[in-house]
């Protein structure tokens, strides 16, 4: 009787594994599979030449690699927001029903794509990809100066992260905003640029486009981050009132009711650091160039999920140029 119990429950099983086969092989599923195979092989070869030509343009300021950041743009923008790539996610879309959630999470995730670089106007996304290289080449190899000397931001970090002279202070942190005026202009004509290339997709506006990734609505996202900030109001307070007290006898100084910008270690109060004693890690680097630290953080990552088709980083980062300054060379 067992036996015939276990035989009569491993036919039903075999033939619900079946039935679960068949249905995987659908005819919409079968063509969305072979259009994103498509799209994620070309997807990422293009992220990652667009990628390493940005950082190439970000840490060796130049017109020729402000040239190749450009055209690798461009590049990945003529495949992401091709018309013929928009038209079959739309058309698979429209079939969603007949798809597997990671199909259609993967098919929306190619209209977003498409969005930041429709070429159903290629004009107005080659004036946005310009518009964010220029903008990318003034903020990476802006020129500070203080003191009358010049300086790269690594000096205004340094001396704000160690020094406890205000006056100093002061002038570094203002010497850091420096590039705000030089970037205003250009960030009000990439806003509009980023606008309308939002608009191209449908979206109200590029913040629009943005949320949609997290697939909220702007209103569901301003709510949140509310919330957010309703709700961590009591930790702030409490953690504002002891830095100021601590920075205050830091530099020998009244407590002050707000806390001045170059108090804090940081030129963007990112984050407050320096206030308590942490973990010195620094002995672990020792005798370390940067090509380790750079591939022991690749293996990390990389070992994060194995799989096959993980890439890797290039030589060409590994080999040193993430760790130079930016630098800009005249012409």
């Amino acid at each position: 009787m067992l036996r015939h119990i276990v035989h009569r429950f491993g036919a039903w099983t075999m033939a619900g594994l079946a039935a679960v086969t068949l249905r995987a092989a659908t005819p919409s599923q079968e063509r969305a599979d072979q259009f994103l195979r498509l799209v994620n092989a070309g997807y990422q070869a293009l992220y990652r030449v667009e990628n390493e030509a940005q950082w190439l343009a970000s840490t060796d300021v130049t017109p020729a690699h402000d040239a190749s950041s450009e055209t690798a743009g461009r590049a990945r923008a003529a495949f992401n927001g091709n018309p013929a790539i928009i038209r079959e996610a739309r058309d698979l879309l429209a079939h969603r029903t007949e798809l597997s959630d990671l199909q259609v999470r993967q098919l929306e995730r190619c209209l977003l794509n498409a969005a930041e670089g429709p070429m159903t106007n290629p004009t107005l996304v080659g004036n946005r990809i310009a518009a964010e290289t220029a903008q990318a080449s003034a903020l990476n190899g802006f020129q500070f100066h203080l003191g009358g000397s010049n300086v790269v931001a690594n000096d205004l970090d340094r001396l704000l992260s160690k020094s406890t002279d205000l006056s100093g202070r002061r002038l570094a942190w203002e010497a850091s905003k420096a590039t705000g005026p030089a970037l205003k202009p250009g960030l009000v004509r990439l806003r509009d640029l980023r606008n309308d290339c939002a608009k191209e997709m449908g979206y109200p506006d590029y913040f629009a486009l943005q949320v949609a990734g997290y697939g909220m609505s702007t209103e569901e996202m301003v709510r949140l981050n509310d919330q957010f900030m309703r709700d961590l109001r009591p930790l702030y307070l409490q953690l504002h009132t002891w830095t100021k007290h601590t920075l205050a006898k830091k530099y020998g100084q009244p407590v002050p009711k707000r806390i001045p910008a170059h108090w804090i270690n940081n030129r963007w109060s990112q984050e407050w650091g320096g206030l308590v004693d942490a973990a010195n890690i620094d002995r672990y680097f020792e005798g370390r160039d940067p090509a380790w630290v750079t591939r022991t953080a690749e293996e990390f990552y990389v070992g994060l999920a194995p799989r096959e088709g993980t890439q890797r980083c290039s030589a060409a980062l590994v080999h040193g140029r993430v760790v130079r300054s930016p630098q800009r060379h005249e012409h």
